[in-house]
């Protein structure tokens, strides 16, 4: 009885040393804390504000990709670039002469039968591999070709200032002896060579719509953008910002181009379509001969006038040089000015040439 009594004794102390040693095993699922809630409105200003503005980047440019998709979509079918409309037109033409030979069973098999090869088999391996989309895909190409508005402007600008280029070969073929002299010598020299085109000159072109070869002259008094402020003839205020603008004036072969030092405003004005250029003096009472150029550009009324022009004497004598050399009408203009001026002047000394005496010419034979 004793025996049974320690054994017991020992037993349980053994069990309470192993429980004490080795954590329980049980097959429920243990308990975790629950931890408190953090509270939902502990997220500060600045976190709210760059989830408003992620939400709503993403959404402008959602719908800017919506815009871009209609705007291509009515230039494609308004026939803005025939080229691009002819690609969709030529299929148009051919499925609808397919609709008069084929029955509708075989129409409607053919269409289901390519449609399921495009979306399960074509489209699949297009998303996967996007440079074999970017190679073989079509139509993929042909709606990265189409034009937005903006584009489609910018497009048709270029198209136009390439219509007004003067002919290279005609400004360097002339010899300074067929009436200019050294003038047109000089505004030849002034010509950019084709191999100094640098990426301002690239981001030039760019800006103005016009062909890599129509760049800024190296050299002359337009070297750089000639600082000058556009007068406004047609604004009612006659001082103020929105009256006089500052901007910079650059030459190129065949075209004067401007823009705004502070706003996107610029363009490009063709020497062919200028009618007159004259020096101007906006303010009478000012000392000296004036600082400004008049620029009588055709199809527009109000003229153009640049004032403020350091050098305007310079600017004005190299835009008459070019006009020389490539028989433009403002410098033909000023030719006829210039040589009726002259012939008002000798008509006062008709006296003095008749009265000349006829034997003055034998004395130096």
């Amino acid at each position: 009885m004793w025996f049974k009594i320690n054994i017991s004794r020992y037993v349980s102390l053994f069990e309470i040393i192993l429980r004490k040693l080795i954590p329980p095993i049980t097959l429920l699922p243990c308990k975790k804390k629950i931890e408190p809630e953090k509270d939902k409105d502990s997220t500060s200003v600045s976190d709210k504000f760059n989830i408003v503005l992620e939400v709503a980047t993403k959404g402008q440019n959602k719908f800017g990709q919506l815009a871009d998709g209609l705007e291509k979509a009515k230039n494609l079918l308004m026939w803005k670039r025939a080229g691009d409309t002819k690609q969709i037109f030529t299929p148009l033409c051919g499925a609808f002469i397919m609709t008069l030979f084929l029955k509708l069973d075989t129409i409607v098999f053919v269409v289901g039968w390519f449609l399921g090869l495009k979306l399960f088999v074509i489209d699949p391996v297009y998303n996967r591999f996007p440079r074999i989309k970017e190679k073989y895909d079509n139509t993929h190409r042909l709606w990265q070709n189409l034009l937005t508005d903006a584009q489609l402007e910018k497009y048709t600008q270029r198209n136009a200032n390439n219509q007004m280029i003067l002919p290279r070969s005609q400004q360097l073929s002339k010899s300074p002896t067929e009436g200019v002299g050294s003038r047109q010598s000089s505004s030849a020299s002034l010509l950019p060579s084709s191999d100094t085109m640098s990426e301002e000159d690239r981001l030039f072109c760019d800006r103005f719509d016009l062909p890599e070869d129509e760049r800024p002259f190296p050299a002359g008094p337009f070297k750089g953008g000639r600082h000058c402020i556009h007068v406004d003839k047609e604004s009612s205020v006659k001082v103020s910002t929105a009256f006089q603008k500052h901007a910079k004036l650059y030459l190129t072969p065949s075209f004067l181009c401007y823009e705004m030092v502070r706003t996107d405003e610029r363009r490009a004005i063709p020497l062919a379509n200028i009618v007159r250029i004259e020096k101007r003096k906006p303010i009478s009472f000012l000392p000296g001969n004036g600082m400004s150029l008049e620029i009588v550009e055709q199809g527009f009324e109000m003229p153009h006038i640049f004032g403020g022009l350091l050098g305007r004497d310079q600017c004005y004598k190299t835009l008459m040089d070019i006009g020389r050399a490539n028989s433009l009408v403002y410098a033909q203009q000023h030719e006829e000015v210039s040589g009726g001026m002259r012939l008002s002047e000798l008509s006062g000394h008709e006296d003095l040439i008749a009265t000349e005496p006829v034997g003055a010419v034998s004395q130096f034979e």
